[in-house]
């Protein structure tokens, strides 16, 4: 169970007219984000607090980018080596901290 609509996070990404391809990549996006959420949580919630559903579209805008962005080492000329960060779920895995310190969740 994802923790938001295709229809708002394409709303998100000022997507107006969506393809039968964006909408279904963009389940895929809450579909991934969601899960996420329930494996750091150790939650499944029928009505999720807002915090969950905040870091839900924030976590799939963010996977829904990982299709145009680069991880690891890019070389930038000759001899510059510019690195990415690797670890994108931490952000949101900290922005969950106050549902497993005060809401007892995880």
């Amino acid at each position: 169970m994802a923790y938001g609509t295709t229809d708002e996070l394409l709303r998100r990404l000022n997507i107006r007219s969506p393809t039968a391809v964006q909408i279904e990549q963009a389940q895929l996006c809450l579909d991934g984000a969601s899960t996420e959420i329930n494996w750091d949580l150790v939650y499944d919630a029928d009505t999720p607090s807002p915090l969950t559903v905040l870091v839900c579209y924030g976590r799939a805008r963010e996977l829904w980018n990982l299709g145009y962005a680069t991880f690891g080492a890019a070389l930038l000329a000759s001899d510059l080596l510019a690195y990415a960060g690797n670890d994108s779920w931490m952000r949101w895995h900290r922005m969950l901290d106050p549902l497993r310190l005060h809401e007892g969740v995880a």
